[in-house]
């Protein structure tokens, strides 16, 4: 057999590796009903299970806030009974003044957490409504009602403070 062709058998691993692989070309002629591919938003959308456990953190929160809402308002009503004391006048004054101050703040955090439940469903969640960045995670674990990313919170604050007067009024010498 010295001088026949000698076959040799190539093992399934060898032949499979020295095999090229097909190119898959899409055909030119693509079906109309073919559907079309779907840009991916720029912001990434938050997962399910995350977002289950923010929205009922903040349905919680939401609750809260409403219940000593009523409690503080409750507390702010002054009664028309004279103290005659110009001491206890001053301070009664004083808790209203705060019991006030308290409700303009949880008014305030009321209507973001009211926004964030909007943003959830929409898959805006999680998106600064300045610069359309995601919002930093640190700054959505502590404040899940945040609606600015870190950046924008601080450039908001400095234009705030900028743009602001403070009208300390005539001291009079006595």
């Amino acid at each position: 057999m010295k001088g026949a062709p000698r076959t040799v058998k190539a093992s399934r691993k060898t032949a499979r590796a020295k095999a090229p692989k097909k190119a898959v070309v899409p055909s030119k002629a693509a079906s109309p009903a073919a559907p079309a591919t779907v840009a991916k938003p720029a912001v990434p959308k938050l997962r399910l299970g995350p977002l289950r456990e923010v929205k009922d953190a903040l349905l919680k929160r939401r609750a809260f806030l409403m219940h000593n809402l009523g409690r503080l308002t409750a507390a702010t009503e002054v009664s028309e009974k004279p103290v005659g004391d110009r001491a206890d006048d001053a301070s009664i004054d004083l808790e209203v003044d705060s019991a006030y101050s308290v409700v303009e703040q949880e008014t305030e955090e009321l209507r973001l957490i009211d926004v964030a439940l909007e943003k959830i469903p929409n898959g805006t969640y999680g998106t600064c409504e300045e610069c359309k960045k995601p919002i930093e995670k640190p700054r959505l674990k502590a404040l899940p009602y945040a609606v600015l990313c870190l950046k924008c919170k601080r450039a908001e604050e400095v234009s705030r403070v900028e743009t602001s007067e403070v009208n300390y009024g005539e001291i009079e010498e006595e």
